[in-house]
């Protein structure tokens, strides 16, 4: 597979050669079949013999703490044999392999005393003689996974259940750093995070440590694409279920999802290049939506940008009754202030091309190519803008924004306001009055009879910029 060819940090980018990605694609399928009949086999029997298969999912996890936690090591001088054979960079004798295979320091070989003990035969001094390998944390965490999938209810007890006494020794510990950032072990632990969530829910202490699995290098900070995506839509499942535990870490959290926001907000993806991230649960999504775990994904061509499930979560969170108001006023208007000023520094670009391809407009061939690519770019950040405040909306119930607290209202109403003078800028932009109309809808749900007053402008607007809306007479 080609993840094997790439950096071990995170597993590396795709082939840039279509040959080689299609390749590398054709080959990372067969293997994800394999792997989908070899977790069905294991779930089946885990229905059978449950405890055996729970035993089996220690060992391993087992196995990879301890290796975890051995000593740093010199050197593997008791273990070697006279006979060694140099294996990128470190020695290998009697079987025992010293396996830091990219280790950054270079061998120094010593003199040999003249017993035959080989007290020179040294791998580099970084070398750790157990430290575990991507292959043997990715299986067992995916194991993990596969097991708790129809667990019976005792073995979920974070108090003497065996399968939970596993899953929160996984999230406080996490992965080995050495291998935690790779694209498939680092899916693979936040899938874990978001099944065991009702197990986090009873250990309020893991919940920090599971919190920052998704929103580090790990998550969404991740340079790898699919992983970064999938993570944002897990914290939103993530955050559906754990929304109250949450609470008292919220500051830190906004503070953590400030970049990410940011960067979601104005990079959105083009037409063809939307995530799959929400189509599947568990594993580790490799390439074209194959998920690690046996499951698949949406498809990669999918239009819905996943990345933006992370401004559903945050509207979970703002959302809350039990927010002080003033704080929940501050935190929602900090959030709706950058996009209601991406969506307003993006309505020159669209006035323009819609004056440059008017008909008389006498502009050049070559500046309305130039006007149309920059009302291109300039509608994506409107769409981007108004799907991540539709998806902060919906956390917040229509009678605290209008009864209990008519402040928050009064952001809402603003953010219509705006996004009002966005089809009038681009009146022959079919996507973007699309995403005006179900922006509109949203408000509706949000705002419920309070947006009667401003509706009418909104109305206009829809029926001014789309020369085929016919207007029929209502049937009594």
């Amino acid at each position: 597979m080609y993840a094997r060819a790439c950096s071990v940090s995170y597993g590396g980018a795709p082939p840039a050669q279509p040959s080689d990605l299609a390749a590398a694609q054709e080959e990372q399928a067969a293997v994800e079949e394999k792997r989908k009949e070899l977790f069905t086999l294991f779930k089946n029997l885990a229905k059978i013999v449950f405890a055996e298969a729970l035993a089996f999912v220690g060992s391993a996890l087992g196995t990879v703490f301890a290796r975890q936690d051995a000593p740093w090591q010199v050197g593997c001088v008791a273990q070697l044999v006279v006979r060694r054979v140099r294996v990128s960079g470190c020695w290998r004798g009697g079987g025992t392999l010293c396996c830091c295979s990219e280790c950054p320091l270079p061998y120094t070989e010593l003199q040999h005393a003249a017993s035959r003990e080989p007290k020179a035969a040294r791998p580099c001094v970084t070398c750790h003689v157990s430290q575990p390998c991507t292959q043997e944390v990715e299986v067992a965490v995916s194991l993990l996974y596969e097991l708790g999938e129809g667990a019976p209810d005792d073995a979920l007890k974070a108090e003497g259940g065996g399968l939970a006494s596993l899953a929160l020794a996984l999230v406080q510990r996490g992965p080995p750093p050495a291998v935690a950032r790779h694209r498939l072990v680092a899916l693979a632990h936040l899938e874990c995070c978001v099944r065991y969530a009702r197990v986090l829910q009873q250990q309020q202490a893991a919940i920090p440590p599971a919190l920052a699995a998704f929103l580090d290098a790990r998550g969404m900070g991740h340079p790898a694409d699919d992983v970064s995506t999938r993570a944002c839509y897990l914290f939103s499942r993530l955050v559906k279920i754990l929304r109250q535990n949450v609470r008292p870490y919220l500051p830190d959290v906004l503070a953590s999802l400030e970049p990410h926001l940011q960067r979601i907000a104005t990079t959105p993806l083009a037409a063809a290049a939307g995530g799959g991230a929400a189509g599947g649960g568990g594993g580790a999504a490799a390439m074209d939506g194959v998920q690690g775990s046996g499951k698949a994904s949406a498809p990669v061509n999918a239009c819905v940008d996943d990345r933006l499930y992370v401004f559903d979560a945050v509207g979970l969170l703002l959302g809350q009754d039990d927010l002080a108001p003033e704080q929940q006023l501050q935190l929602l208007g900090s959030l709706l202030q950058p996009l209601l000023r991406q969506v307003e520094g993006s309505l020159p670009a669209l006035r323009a091309a819609s004056a440059a391809s008017a008909p008389g407009s006498g502009a050049s061939v070559a500046s309305a190519a130039a006007a149309a690519q920059a009302s291109a770019s300039a509608a994506g950040l409107v769409l981007q803008s108004l799907e991540a405040i539709n998806r902060l909306s919906k956390g917040f119930r229509t009678d605290v924004v209008t009864r209990q607290r008519p402040q928050l209202a009064g952001l809402f109403v603003r953010a219509l306001e705006v996004a009002v003078a966005a089809p009038a800028a681009a009146p022959a932009n079919k996507p973007l009055r699309a995403r005006f109309i179900s922006f509109v809808h949203r408000m509706v749900e949000c705002l419920g009879p309070a947006l009667l007053p401003y509706l009418p402008p909104a109305l206009e607007v829809l029926l001014s910029t789309q020369a085929d809306v016919q207007v029929r007479p209502r049937q009594v």
